[in-house]
């Protein structure tokens, strides 16, 4: 059930975000928030955002009045290639494109062989349109083949492509010229999307994150609506012949190692049509379009050097995996910090030995002052290399001691009350850990009921961030499959952690003045501002027995520092998480009675956040 939260709402405009992150919600929001607006559905939260969120008649006159006053506009042309679609359906896409706010296009319409004569009319009559631009082909020459020679006849700066049975929004061209205006560096810009059903109704949006590269991956994300620069497109070639039902995402993954930046405009400037056997009514309905995609996906990690598999998710037949060989053997060194609880740390340690198939691994027990008899005897006779840590607890501190004393290449930071699930757990860590342009890599860890405990970290939902898919279940795909897909995220928890040694060291590690709470995700964001990206793997699955050590509170004097050094982050909005989403729970739920906010924005030179300093720890004391 999709909810929003007027509280949450009303306090943020009122009190602004940092107040409400700091001090919570109080009885005085609450009481503001009716049952009603608590409990919309999924339907009714959609129809509330396209309400509140939309532009009207009024609002699109002065888009377009606020494009003359621009210096330069940049032109952009459309492309449908058009193959005897329902002549009222094709209409309706021929009256989005006309409607369209932003006047600086041209509609380049290719007649792929139509044989019906009320579609050829409907084209003729299109053709008379001031901007429209008819091109008749003698012969079908495949979807890829129709989109080229559209793309040939184009003028524009920027190409995008619309399907002969979908609609623009009137705002989308606008929209995206304004991406466009404010970052001249931009040669790719997508759009979030929607469907529509039988009876035209919007339904099914989706709000997509910013550029995610480890997610396009795993599924083509982007879809629906692109613009690509016009340069770009022609030195690709254009769309390749052999990809058909997949050819965009062909595209898309040549296209975005060229780009040198990536933007993401967050609203559903495009909607796709539902037909009985079509891939928007069902994704599973073109099989062969899937296999298409692992071949552009296999194609695209040879074209790029990389020495991996395409491989369809075991997880979910709609996904994929690039399963990245492991070059070498690097040692990981296994970080433990355990105080007394020898139960925990027995069945942790006891986990790993029995059930990790990669063999090449050392394990550090960091022991922060054990006193119990049992956990001392443990401890003296463990082939494990216990590390002495005997301080006033401080994870940051403790952690950074063991990093001096580790002699892997990757470090992996895990607590003591986690058990491993699988044998290929590791593998899927060091497998990421080991590309040199990603930073932290996180696991899938669930309860002991088998739900979802953490799935990757959200920042400003809940307060400062909260863990994605909180208590779901185990084997729920989620929103858009992603609890299930290797992607991006801003942050991962610390609890099971992966970082190339040298990478933590050049960020200084953690951060010791964060003593308990939110040091983990500090870190990645000070990768994420160094250029690095932070990955979540659901393929590494372990159950985290949360609490098992030092309870589930965090500290408040964190909580203040953490909003202290990163406020215009988290002010700015998660880019991986949509602003149109709900901040108070993490299932990413429609908010509709938000405000709408900007949106942060990663891309392939990455907008810079802003961030503090680079961190350098001060020496700890330590007991002899």
């Amino acid at each position: 059930v999709y909810r929003t939260s007027v509280a949450l709402v009303n306090a943020t405009l009122t009190r602004g975000p940092l107040d409400v992150l700091r001090k919570g919600l109080t009885d005085a929001d609450l009481a503001h928030a009716t049952s009603a607006e608590l409990t919309l559905s999924g339907a009714d939260a959609y129809q509330a955002w396209i309400q509140r969120h939309e532009p009207g008649a009024a609002d699109l006159l002065r888009q377009r009045e606020a494009v003359a006053s621009w210096p330069a506009a940049p032109r952009i042309s459309v492309v449908t290639a058009v193959l005897d679609p329902p002549p009222a359906v094709l209409r309706e896409t021929i009256d989005s494109m006309l409607a369209q706010s932003y006047p600086a296009w041209e509609y380049v319409l290719v007649d792929g062989g139509c044989k019906d004569p009320a579609v050829r009319e409907l084209l003729d009559v299109a053709a008379n349109s001031a901007g429209v631009r008819l091109v008749r082909l003698p012969r079908n020459l495949g979807i890829a083949g129709n989109q080229n020679e559209g793309l040939r006849a184009a003028r524009g700066d920027f190409v995008g492509f619309l399907d002969h049975d979908d609609v623009l929004r009137p705002y989308a061209l606008y929209e995206m010229a304004l991406r466009l205006r404010a970052d001249p560096e931009l040669d790719f810009v997508y759009t979030d999307e929607d469907k529509l059903d039988a009876e035209g109704r919007r339904v099914e949006p989706f709000f997509k994150p910013a550029w995610s590269p480890e997610l396009l991956l795993s599924m083509n994300y982007i879809t629906h609506f692109a613009l690509l620069r016009r340069s770009l497109l022609e030195d690709l070639g254009g769309f390749r012949e052999g990809f058909e039902g997949s050819q965009d995402y062909d595209l898309f993954l040549r296209a975005t190692e060229r780009a040198r930046r990536v933007g993401h405009v967050p609203l559903p400037a495009y909607g796709w049509r539902k037909i009985a056997g079509s891939t928007a009514e069902d994704r599973r309905a073109k099989p062969q379009a899937h296999e298409a995609g692992r071949r552009a996906l296999q194609d695209a990690a040879d074209r790029r050097g990389w020495d991996a598999v395409a491989e369809d998710s075991p997880f979910l037949p709609l996904l994929y995996r690039v399963r990245f060989r492991i070059r070498g053997q690097p040692r990981v060194s296994i970080l433990i910090p355990t105080r007394d609880r020898l139960h925990l740390l027995e069945r942790c340690i006891r986990s790993i030995e029995e059930k990790t198939r990669y063999a090449e691994y050392e394990i550090l027990i960091l022991d922060n002052g054990s006193v119990e008899p049992e956990t001392l005897e443990y401890l003296s006779a463990t082939p494990h290399r216990r590390i002495d840590c005997a301080m006033p607890f401080n994870y940051s501190a403790i952690n950074n001691r063991g990093v001096a004393e580790a002699a892997g290449e990757l470090l992996l930071f895990l607590n003591n009350d986690v058990e491993v699930i699988g044998a290929g757990w590791l593998e899927a860590l060091v497998e990421h850990a080991q590309r040199p342009e990603i930073g932290p890599v996180g696991a899938r860890l669930l309860f002991p009921n088998g739900r979802i405990q953490h799935a990757g970290v959200l920042l400003g939902v809940g307060g400062v961030a909260n863990h994605a898919f909180l208590n779901q279940a185990r084997r729920d795909p989620g929103y858009a499959t992603f609890a299930l897909a290797i992607r991006n995220y801003s942050a991962v928890t610390g609890a099971c952690l992966m970082i190339r040694k040298a990478l933590f060291q050049e960020l200084g590690g953690f951060r010791e003045d964060l003593r308990i709470a939110y040091n983990d995700i500090d870190l990645c964001l000070r990768a994420g501002a160094a250029g690095y990206r932070t990955v979540y793997t659901p393929y590494a699955e372990l159950y985290h027995h949360e609490g098992g050590t030092r309870g589930r509170r965090h500290p408040l004097s964190d909580e203040a520092h953490m909003i202290q050094l990163w406020s215009g982050v988290l002010e700015a909005g998660d880019p991986y998480y949509s602003p149109n989403l709900t901040l108070v729970r993490p299932d990413f739920s429609i908010d509709a009675l938000r405000g709408p906010r900007a949106a942060p924005e990663s891309s392939a030179g990455t907008d810079a956040s802003p961030s503090p300093p680079p961190y350098r720890p001060q020496p700890v004391a330590m007991s002899p």
